[in-house]
């Protein structure tokens, strides 16, 4: 059973394609630009703005987005944001199919008579075309085009005829790894007309002509699995030309003659070597609940999303499992409950005083006795239906877990105190209603059965839109800094680049410390070791830092070289640790000011022996820094007037107009002439006067950048 999701309103062309990953949704409109939503709320986190033509193709892998106009431009987004990355350009016509992988991207187009637009062509994210797939053999008309992603493999149909692309060792995203060579593995054959669409998932492809009918084949072996001219439990009255399938093997197929769309069961059950043996179910949805369609559907890959496109506009609807998965996958742990009975937990499950969270990793998973936090490896999982669940999904059913409110970036590394710690002081200042605060935090959130044990799934898997996804849901991140002095905190890698994805996507961040780092912080400061604290926290670099998992270290470093570069994410997180440390000599030197009852004469003079002493000096530093600054300021404000009103001299020596504002301060009275007149006087009275006027030029373009960066 479905149920409707959201509606995506904001196109104002007719939506021509859609497609779907776990956390977004794209649709591509004729009014030549593509929209990317958030599943989770509904929201438009971006419109691509770029095509000269309506957009006819698009399609999301991992952190990517593809799009392809008619005049035969495509493009690549980041998820994250929506940035340009690369656009190619091709002959118009040569786009019609789309397929974004990893790393790579596929497209072929329509046949023309100078036989362009046969070939298949692989081209890198960044741009560049790879390789062909031309099938000698099979020269017609291309019909169809998709991409295994489990199996690494393309599939093309022309006319009646499948076939299927395999590379023995495809491109990985390693510098000079992989080979960008594909060959013919099968050939597949038995639709008596021509094939209108396929699609893939796992070792399963799908295939439907134009009369109703599909096919379904298996991609380990070439052969097929399941024939028919009908689709039980419906009447079309038309052709079917949309096809989705997930790794349930739901399928769906609309009826363009009714203009509706049915989701069916298609049982599948693969062995290891890839056996398939499949049957088809009845049409699992009520006729109030089909679809009235226009152009484009699309179906997730675990077959729990489905978008219809109709109009301008495009709906979203989720099964009953797909919204158990969203709703657990959102909750985080409860304030109230960390600071209430985590503590003792940890301490009576590990038998340590002061346990860290990599000893309850052991105590609760993967120790030789796990003590299973409150039965959770008997307890169903909400997300995928078996046993062994996180901790959030029992606190949600025994202490009534909700909606994560914040994001927390830590480390695994920690000790329980310190977080407790932490999250006490922030809890006392007294920001927000904390009684219906919950925290996404990784440990008790993610099913640790499921990473831990069973290796399922890669925390760094489609990294960058997986955070995108959590840190906009959130709307807000807690940093924990477990010390100032050598912290932990910027040698993970995990750590650093959640910090800059946050500054990235302009979500805001808090930094949160434990009560012995607070007191520290507030010693150096007042002690006048700013430069200390600052040089100790902002020691980032992410191409040193370290993650637990190698695999994920592996993973963040690729993700970060091939987008933005190490130099990029180093910068933003020492520029926001920075910012965060002059705000806090701010708001302590604040705090901490009392009434001054004995003039500023006595404040200046008085020793700084004493804590008052102390603050007294910082005071009049910082008074003193400011009144250097705004001394600095109106000097450069002095010299840019000089040298502007030098700049016009030059303009006018050479017979160029002046600016309006710097003409009336040069030429008081009198007629331009009068002026120039004057000014060759003045010419010839310097014999350098013209190399002058050059170096006046160069120190007006670098003396406002020299004084920003400083």
């Amino acid at each position: 059973m479905f149920e409707k999701l959201h509606t995506f309103d904001g196109h104002t062309g007719c939506v021509t394609d859609v497609a779907l990953s776990d956390f977004y949704a794209v649709t591509g409109s004729s009014d030549k630009t593509a929209k990317i939503w958030c599943l989770s709320d509904g929201s438009l986190t971006a419109t691509l703005e770029g095509h000269k033509s309506r957009v006819i193709a698009v399609d999301i892998c991992t952190d990517h987005v593809a799009t392809a106009s008619d005049d035969g431009v495509i493009k690549l987004w980041s998820v994250v944001d929506g940035t340009l990355k690369t656009t190619v350009a091709v002959a118009k016509d040569a786009v019609r199919f789309l397929c974004l992988s990893a790393h790579y991207f596929v497209t072929g187009g329509h046949w023309q008579k100078d036989d362009s637009g046969k070939e298949v062509n692989v081209w890198s994210l960044s741009g560049d075309l790879k390789a062909s797939c031309y099938d000698a053999k099979t020269t017609r008309q291309l019909r169809a085009l998709c991409i295994s992603h489990s199996q690494d493999m393309i599939v093309t149909a022309r006319l009646t005829t499948i076939q299927v692309w395999v590379n023995p060792k495809p491109p990985n995203g390693q510098p000079g790894e992989g080979s960008w060579s594909w060959r013919v593995k099968f050939r597949m054959k038995g639709h008596a007309s021509p094939i209108v669409e396929m699609c893939c998932s796992g070792f399963l492809l799908v295939s439907c002509s134009g009369q109703a009918g599909f096919r379904v084949w298996s991609l380990s072996d070439g052969t097929e699995k399941m024939a028919a001219q009908a689709i039980t439990g419906v009447s079309h009255g038309g052709n079917i030309n949309m096809l989705g399938l997930a790794s349930g093997y739901n399928l769906i197929a609309p009826s363009v003659g009714k203009k509706r769309l049915g989701v069916w069961p298609l049982a599948g059950m693969v062995d290891p070597s890839g056996e398939v043996a499949v049957s088809l179910g009845k049409l699992q949805i009520p006729a109030q609940h089909e679809w009235s369609v226009s152009e484009a559907a699309a179906l997730d890959a675990r077959g729990h999303h489905v978008v219809v496109a109709s109009g301008n506009s495009a709906s979203v609807w989720v099964t009953e499992p797909g919204r158990r998965r969203m709703d657990s996958e959102s909750l985080g742990v409860p304030l109230q409950f960390l600071l209430g009975e985590w503590g003792e937990y940890a301490r009576g499950t590990t038998q340590l005083e002061d346990p860290g969270f990599r000893d309850l990793k052991n105590a609760l998973w993967t120790g030789p006795s796990p003590q299973h936090f409150r039965g959770s490896d008997s307890q169903l999982c909400p997300r995928d239906l078996r046993p062994g669940c996180s901790i959030v999904d029992v606190l949600h059913k025994t202490s009534g877990a909700s909606r994560a409110t914040h994001f927390m970036s830590w480390s695994w590394d920690y000790k329980v105190s310190v977080l407790l710690s932490a999250l006490r002081r922030w809890e006392n200042q007294g920001t927000g209603d904390h009684g219906q605060t919950s925290l996404w935090i990784c440990f008790f959130v993610n099913n640790q059965y499921r990473i831990l044990l069973e290796k399922a799934a890669m925390g760094s898997d489609d990294l960058g839109s997986v955070f995108a996804a959590r840190l906009q849901a959130c709307g807000r991140v807690l940093v924990l800094l477990d010390k100032l002095k050598d912290p932990v905190y910027v040698k993970r890698v995990w750590c650093v680049f959640e910090t800059y994805q946050a500054t990235r996507l302009k979500v805001p961040l808090q930094v949160i410390l434990p009560e012995e780092a607070y007191s520290s912080l507030k010693a150096d400061l007042r002690g006048g070791r700013l430069d200390e604290v600052t040089k100790s926290l902002t020691e980032v670099n992410v191409e040193d830092a370290i993650a637990w998992s190698k695999d994920d270290e592996v993973r963040i470093k690729q993700e970060i070289r091939e987008t933005i570069g190490y130099e990029q994410v180093n910068g933003a997180v020492k520029a926001f640790l920075s910012t965060w440390v002059v705000d806090c000599f701010h708001h302590i030197l604040t705090d901490s000011l009392e009434p001054d009852t004995q003039g500023a004469e006595a404040a200046a003079t008085m020793e700084p022996s004493s804590e008052g002493g102390q603050i007294s000096v910082l005071k009049r530093d910082l008074a003193t820094c400011r009144t250097e600054l705004r001394e600095a300021r109106e000097e450069l404000v002095s010299k840019g007037k000089e040298i502007a009103q030098l700049k016009a001299k030059v303009l006018l020596l050479h017979h160029e107009p002046v600016p309006e504002e710097t003409r009336s301060e040069l030429l008081p009275v009198g007629s331009p002439l009068t002026a120039i007149r004057q000014l060759k006087e003045e010419q010839h009275e310097s014999s350098d006067s013209e190399a002058s006027s050059h170096e006046i030029g160069v120190e007006a373009t670098t003396t406002p950048s020299a004084a920003a960066c400083k």
